[in-house]
Order: C-alpha cells, then structure tokens, then sequence
C-alpha cells in the first residue's frame, strides 16, 4: 500500500462499493499506523467486523437482557459482519 493513499483512494481500490462511510475513516487510520511504522496486518479482505454486543447502558422495561434481542444476520468465514437489535412487537 503506498502512503500516499488517501482513504476513499484505498476504499475505491479494494471494493465493490465505495461510497460507504465507514471505509474512508478505517483506511485513513489503517495507513497513518504504518506511516508510523507500526507493524499492520489486515485480514483478507480488510473490512469491519462484528466481535459482540454489549449492551452497556441498555435498559428494558420487563428487565430483560437487551442482549437477547441482538443477533448476528451476516458472517463469512467465520467473521461476522452484520447484525440486528430488534425487539419483539410482543416486548
């Protein structure tokens, strides 16, 4: 990767899609770390992706873990890369 990337250059040049606004900022950082000389090493392919949810500050009116209502809806090799809070209408 040269250094003189910019962040949507890199988006640009390594997805399908590159007008999310999360890439930007992610290759931005990506390339300031190894212009600092710090050792990088990205997954194949470099994305965002899901380790858990906590819900820290999450509160329900019945009490119940608002982990319960968070899911994972997409993973690829075993890395996940979306999910979903939704609450049940019967919540």
């Amino acid at each position: 990767m040269r250094s003189s990337c910019r962040g949507r250059e890199l988006v640009r040049s390594s997805t399908a899609n590159g007008d999310r606004n999360s890439d930007p900022p992610i290759g931005a950082q990506i390339n300031a770390l190894a212009r600092a000389r710090a050792d990088v090493m990205l997954a194949d392919p470099a994305g965002l992706y899901l380790n858990d949810f906590t819900p820290a500050g999450f509160t329900t009116p019945d009490g119940t873990n608002a982990k319960t209502f968070w899911r994972f809806t997409r993973q690829r090799g075993g890395r996940r890369l979306r999910g979903v809070f939704e609450v049940p209408a019967s919540k």
